[in-house]
């Protein structure tokens, strides 16, 4: 089963506390350009983002945190409503699948990340929304620690992998 998380847009664009030693960038994948420059390719991580891009007819975004060597440490998906999570309103985004690199993990990425998201995505009428394994504890963590409060759980349908609230 996955928790279900939520947070409301942040008025204050000068909110949270980011590290000068990341860049925080938001990245719209286009069939033009599916990466990033100096972003690793995969056929995963190629076949993920079409999925998105389709899905939400080219509205998903990346926001990834770039380190001094600009490589990419971590990417967060930021998903408009669409047909696999109908239960979010016109203005409402889901966040998620979300990635760190192992080597970078515990350094407070993730958090950083999310609040840079909440306040500088979407409007004041805004709700933002995280599905989690219950048994992924790192994320919740990470995804408690940026302010995000538990609000019930979600399901996925077996055929269309369609997720609904409970």
């Amino acid at each position: 089963m996955s928790l279900l998380y939520s947070k409301k847009h942040l008025n204050d664009t000068n909110s949270g506390h980011y590290s000068e030693e990341y860049d925080i960038i938001e990245f719209v994948p286009s069939l033009k350009s599916f990466y990033m420059q100096g972003e690793t390719h995969s056929i995963r991580t190629t076949f993920v983002r079409c999925y998105f891009q389709l899905m939400t007819f080219g509205k998903a975004k990346l926001v990834c945190a770039i380190n001094q060597d600009g490589e990419t440490v971590h990417t967060s998906y930021v998903v408009p409503k669409c047909f696999k999570f109908p239960m979010l309103s016109v203005n409402d985004y889901i966040i998620g699948p979300c990635f760190t690199r192992p080597d970078y993990r515990g350094q407070g990425i993730y958090p950083r990340v999310l609040e840079y998201i909440c306040s500088h995505i979407g409007n004041i009428e805004t709700l933002f929304y995280m599905c989690v394994d219950e048994s992924n504890l790192p994320s919740i963590k990470g995804i408690e620690k940026s302010g995000f409060k538990k609000c019930g759980s979600a399901k996925k349908t077996r055929f269309l992998k369609r997720y609904y609230f409970d």
